[in-house]
């Protein structure tokens, strides 16, 4: 959120004062949450001065907050509650918004006021408690080394009801020689931008660079471009003084919300708003979500990274002892040999000399003996060391082998992990990379009640344990669709969950994702939305091998027709009766 879109919130959220403070609550470390009283009923402040995350405006969600609040809130709790929130000021289009609160009913002048600064400059942001006078008393965050606060004189509200500072009107006066000399001699224009554009972030000023065809991280070239980036920024200053709000969240590149009041042309919208509080709201909750996605793909990651690399440490340990323990053979020869060379040698002999009939031709050879043994109770002991590796090297072998299972299976739960796009498919994964731990015999770290997550206080560990894999699902109207994912979720899919009468779906001749459809009472294979069956095509699709070809076959059929033969692989089955449907590359981007 950068200060032009706060402006916009700001203002908008003016409207609704003065509102009556009736409950305080610190979400985390870095987040505020206000719960006011209105002429328009109950309203719900957020302040976040999450470096990552800053923001700013009304919210809609109910969070569960933690049961003892810490000292800030229980600070704020003791001053603020049953205050009234009067004005929140903002000094043109900085990021630095001052919350001003009088005791309640009283909202004339002469109260004494307190006021909260909110602080939303990124590695610098901060909310500050500040008492009359201009005290700061308490920090969110880690008190600063200078005191950050602003005098109290200088927050308070002009007797119009104005900005002190003399309101929020951007001075963009952007003179062309010197912008086209910052801008030719940036490495990086878009910073150059923001220094012509108070107020703007880095979102905004790529959407201009771009607009004005020059891209944000290269220098520009000399010619016309500067002339459009000023005319750009002429725009902007009369969208901003006339207050001509477009608030629209968009998508980056990577996924994550983007909100702002002015058009960016680089991004693809997703939703648009009547009022930048309507779209502040929804961005938050967007914001939210998007972050909790992101850090528990973080800790799947950081696990199925610990679950490889324990069990390519096992395979490399127990690769190298089946190679040392492939020599069985040479000590069932030496005992053999000490057998057939008839000699009988009482102990403290080291070594002896007999005749290997085994060479072509026979060569005499030197076998070590253990000097407190007799050269037959040598050539028993031979023999049962045989005896032992050889059984060593046959269970080594099968370890192995399931070893590579399990890399395969780690392998398979990376790709999709790498392409998941929900939390409930995160879960699913989740369970996947426990049961592999579980069929292994390897710790996780974990939180208590919630497989594989850290906990905030350190990691702690608990035995795993094998259950039912979680298999996503979603409706499409009456429709209700099944996918699957790893061999595992394939094999429960299949086995467990289909049923006479569904239709299910894969990508044809490729390993991929099960899909299933549990149509509603009366619809068959024949006379299914093509919608639907188009939808889930495309979900087999992209969930499979085939996801990057120009084409895929997806083959479809009733459940009835699939079969899993005695002893197959897991997710493996033979069907009949199917039907193909060809779903273009185009198709399974949308």
């Amino acid at each position: 959120m950068d200060g032009i879109t706060l402006l916009a919130v700001v203002e908008d959220f003016r409207g609704r004062l003065p509102l009556k403070v009736r409950r305080i609550y610190q979400l985390s470390a870095c987040e505020l949450h206000f719960l006011l009283w209105g002429k328009d009923g109950e309203v719900r402040l957020g302040v976040s001065v999450d470096p990552q995350f800053p923001f700013f405006g009304p919210i809609r969600s109910h969070p569960q907050y933690p049961a003892t609040p810490p000292s800030f809130c229980q600070l704020l709790r003791s001053r603020l509650e049953g205050q009234s929130l009067i004005y929140i000021e903002q000094a043109d289009t900085d990021r630095y918004v001052s919350l001003i609160f009088v005791p309640h009913p009283a909202v004339d002048s002469s109260s004494t006021r307190t006021v909260l600064v909110c602080d939303l400059r990124g590695a610098r942001s901060n909310i500050v408690f500040v008492e009359p006078g201009g005290a700061a008393v308490s920090f969110l965050r880690k008190k600063p080394q200078s005191n950050s606060a602003p005098p109290a004189d200088s927050l308070e509200q002009a007797e119009d009801g104005s900005s002190p500072t003399g309101g929020s009107e951007i001075k963009v006066e952007p003179d062309e020689r010197n912008l086209k000399e910052a801008l030719e001699s940036s490495i990086e224009p878009w910073r150059t931008v923001i220094r012509f554009l108070p107020g703007a972030g880095k979102e905004l000023s790529v959407s201009i660079l771009t607009k004005a065809g020059v891209t944000p991280s290269l220098p520009v070239d000399s010619g016309n471009n500067t002339d459009k980036i000023a005319a750009s920024l002429r725009e902007i200053k009369e969208r901003i003084d006339e207050r001509r709000w477009e608030p629209c969240i968009y998508r980056d590149i990577e996924g994550r919300p983007v909100l702002h009041v002015l058009p960016l042309t680089h991004l693809e919208p997703v939703s648009r708003f009547h009022s930048p509080e309507e779209a502040a709201a929804c961005y938050y909750d967007l914001a939210v979500a998007h972050r909790e996605f992101e850090s528990l793909k973080r800790r799947q990651i950081s696990l199925l990274s610990l679950l490889k690399k324990k069990l390519s440490s096992r395979l490399e340990a127990q690769e190298r002892d089946s190679v040392e323990a492939s020599s069985y053979d040479e000590l069932r020869i030496r005992g053999e040999l000490l057998y057939a060379s008839g000699k009988k040698l009482p102990p403290g002999f080291r070594s002896v000399r007999v005749v290997d009939y085994y060479q072509d031709p026979p060569q005499e050879v030197e076998i070590p003996l253990d000097p407190s043994k007799s050269l037959e109770e040598n050539a028993r002991s031979y023999m049962e060391k045989y005896k032992k590796l050889k059984r060593s090297h046959e269970l080594l072998r099968e370890s192995v082998k399931r070893i590579k299972e399990g890399l395969d299976a780690v392998r398979e739960v990376e790709e999709l992990l790498s392409s998941a796009s929900s939390k409930e498919e995160l879960l699913a994964l989740g369970d996947e990379i426990e049961a592999i731990a579980h069929r292994h015999d390897i710790r996780l770290r974990r939180e208590a009640g919630h497989p594989l997550r850290s906990t905030e206080g350190g990691i702690q560990t608990f035995p795993v344990r094998e259950r039912s894999p979680r298999i996503p699902s979603f409706s499409i109207g009456e429709y209700r669709v099944f996918v699957g994912g790893t061999s595992r979720q394939n094999d429960y899919l299949v086995t467990r969950i289909s049923r006479p009468g569904d239709i299910w779906l894969h990508a044809k001749g490729v390993p991929g994702a099960h899909v299933l459809i549990r149509p509603p009472n009366g619809v068959t294979l024949e006379t299914v939305d093509p919608s639907v069956l188009l939808k889930a095509a495309r979900i087999a699709a992209t969930r499979s091998r085939a996801k990057h070809w120009g084409k895929v076959d997806v083959d479809y059929t009733d459940a009835r027709h699939l079969k899993k033969p005695p002893g197959s692989e897991p997710g493996f089955v033979t069907y009949s009766g199917q039907k193909t449907l060809t779903v273009l590359t185009d198709d399974v981007a949308q």
